[in-house]
């Protein structure tokens, strides 16, 4: 935009800059939600039982739980 803005020196004030600037960040906000979106899916499908099953995959990550007098230990610790 900046670029843009130093070429063409718009008047910063008029429809057509301010249509421009507001498709600009429509097209960066529809971006960034897509980026999110799909990585938002991934991660669904990797912690997905079912998916791991069919697809054979193994676990993402493995905690084990031990009961160590009346204390609850994790390990890897959480």
């Amino acid at each position: 935009m900046k670029d843009t803005m130093e070429n063409i020196k718009p008047d910063k004030r008029s429809e057509r800059w301010l249509a421009y600037v507001d498709y600009i960040n429509g097209l960066v906000i529809e971006g960034i939600t897509n980026g999110i979106k799909a990585s938002m899916h991934y991660l669904a499908e990797q912690i997905s039982i079912p998916y791991n099953r069919h697809h054979a995959l193994p676990p993402m990550f493995d905690i084990k739980i031990d009961l160590l007098d009346r204390d609850v230990v994790f390990d890897p610790s959480i």
